[in-house]
């Protein structure tokens, strides 16, 4: 009989199920007839949502190197993943996090759909299924998008499938794509009390926020699809938009942040810097100069500059000679400076999700595409730029960025007017949206590797083609679960579980 589950890595970081058998007539004998048998799921919910945004808000390189890979930052002393060599742990735990996510989503599921209705009510279930569904597509969006096919329909049934298929990556985002709308369209009242209040972190259980989230999930998913499947990617984003289910968000008040607070409880930046006293990062040049020559406000919000220039990508230096992350943005805990140890700065710079900035930027893109009811592309771009900004100024207490602000969106470079092909739009669309995905490595990759902006510079010894599409799979996966690593293998281009196989979604 099986008496409870181990949570643990299991393959690229599923779940290892233990069993432990026991006899009929022994089966009760350890039982503690006074604890809790299940978790309410209420308090599953905020441990989902902070393993989550733990491992997505992070640049660790034994864990998740999705900000290193958008060239967003570059490694001083230890440059393996800049240069492509990826260790077999990084690969399993790259997307493990995530799993170990979707397992507590998997327990809330279960409990709520399970419950009498004296527990929850039918509105409330509608609620909870609307809440479990979108970060489930955050999570298996950030797996899928990482590795192309993906453990996802069979996944977490491992007592009676203990090496699970993979599915495709079309199948993946078709699934939550219909997933997210039935879960938006089935809200039958939108203002029921959830009872969550702080074990929401996010919302606090306001499901008219969750439902824009849900549709802003929606539009990214769908956007994502827009040059592999067109005819899908219009039927989302039309269902993503439509006011009547609820809208995308409209503003900056809208994001979808994890709040962090001081330590022990700060950001992942903050809390998992390497040796004890800074990130293992600094700014990339891909970054620096980019922004350095577009004069962008956001440069010294982003970096302390003065510090010398952006690392070339793929390099290694003197941690203390080049662009750093503002220390008034992402704090470091201790640092040694003429003989002595200081410490400082904010733990609370918020995660996150999806935010008002990027669906912006998405609009901007399915205007210029001529999608239907998406509105006029230089107001959508000029929205994303505008909240960007505003969102780190607004962190910083930085006053008076209207004219910077201005300056900037009407300059030769930046101006979306002044390029002067559909394809030269686009350019600046995935540019811009990738400085703005700043500190979302997952998105910032994914997104640079769709529009193909920017042009990613090329470590020593290598060529544009090394440049990786996407992580392998890991040799433990091919050692557990060999047949069915080979059949997703199979699914990817050519066959070819190599760094530069292109994902499904990324044909240009």
């Amino acid at each position: 009989m099986k008496q409870r589950y181990i949570v643990n890595y299991f393959m690229l970081v599923l779940l290892m199920v233990g069993f432990f058998g026991c006899t009929e007539d022994f089966e009760t004998i350890n039982d503690n007839t006074k604890s809790t048998k299940v978790v309410h799921p209420k308090y599953l919910l905020p441990t989902a949502q902070s393993i989550a945004m733990n491992h997505y808000f992070n640049c660790d390189v034994n864990d998740i190197v999705t900000g290193v890979l958008a060239q967003h930052f570059s490694q001083p002393s230890y440059a393996d993943e800049s240069n492509y060599k990826f260790r077999d742990g990084l690969l399993d735990r790259n997307i493990g996090e995530f799993y170990m996510a979707l397992a507590n989503l998997k327990e809330i599921r279960k409990y709520v759909e399970a419950a009498d209705d004296e527990v929850f009510s039918a509105a409330e279930k509608e609620g909870w299924n609307l809440i479990v569904t979108t970060l489930e597509a955050f999570c298996f969006q950030n797996i899928t998008d990482v590795n192309g096919p993906a453990i996802f329909s069979k996944g977490f049934d491992l007592e009676n499938d203990p090496t699970p298929a993979y599915d495709s990556q079309q199948t993946i985002y078709n699934s939550l794509l219909q997933k997210l709308h039935a879960a938006v369209s089935g809200i039958s009242n939108i203002d029921v009390d959830m009872r969550l209040g702080n074990q929401d972190i996010i919302f606090k259980g306001q499901l008219t926020a969750w439902r824009k989230f849900a549709n802003s999930m929606m539009l990214r998913m769908a956007m994502r699809l827009s040059d592999v499947d067109e005819t899908v990617s219009r039927n989302y984003v039309a269902k993503a938009i439509d006011p009547q289910n609820g809208g995308v968000f409209t503003s900056n008040n809208e994001n979808a942040l994890f709040t962090y607070h001081d330590t022990p409880n700060g950001n992942r930046f903050f809390e998992s810097v390497l040796d004890g006293w800074t990130t293992g990062v600094v700014a990339s040049n891909t970054i620096c100069d980019i922004m350095i020559e577009t004069a962008d406000p956001r440069l010294n919000m982003y970096f302390f500059t003065s510090w010398g220039p952006g690392l070339e990508y793929g390099h290694t230096g003197n941690h203390w000679n080049y662009t750093r992350i503002n220390y008034n943005l992402i704090a470091y805990k201790t640092m040694k400076a003429a003989g002595k140890w200081y410490g400082g700065g904010p733990a609370d710079l918020p995660g996150i999700f999806i935010d008002y900035a990027e669906v912006e930027f998405f609009l901007a893109e399915a205007a210029l595409r001529g999608y239907a009811n998406t509105g006029d592309a230089k107001a959508h771009y000029d929205n994303a730029i505008r909240a960007s900004i505003n969102y780190y100024a607004d962190f910083l207490g930085i006053e008076d960025v209207e004219e910077d602000i201005t300056s900037y969106l009407a300059s030769e470079l930046v101006d979306l007017d002044q390029a002067t092909t559909v394809e030269d739009k686009l350019a600046r669309i995935g540019r811009e949206k990738w400085i703005a995905l700043f500190l979302q490595g997952g998105e910032a990759w994914a997104e640079a590797r769709r529009l193909d902006q920017p042009q990613f510079n090329v470590p020593p010894g290598k060529t544009a083609a090394d440049i990786p599409m996407r992580l392998k799979f890991s040799s433990r996966e091919w050692i557990i679960n060999e047949s069915n690593v080979k059949e997703a293998a199979s699914m990817l281009k050519g066959s070819n579980d190599t760094y530069t196989t292109k994902v499904w979604w990324d044909i240009n």
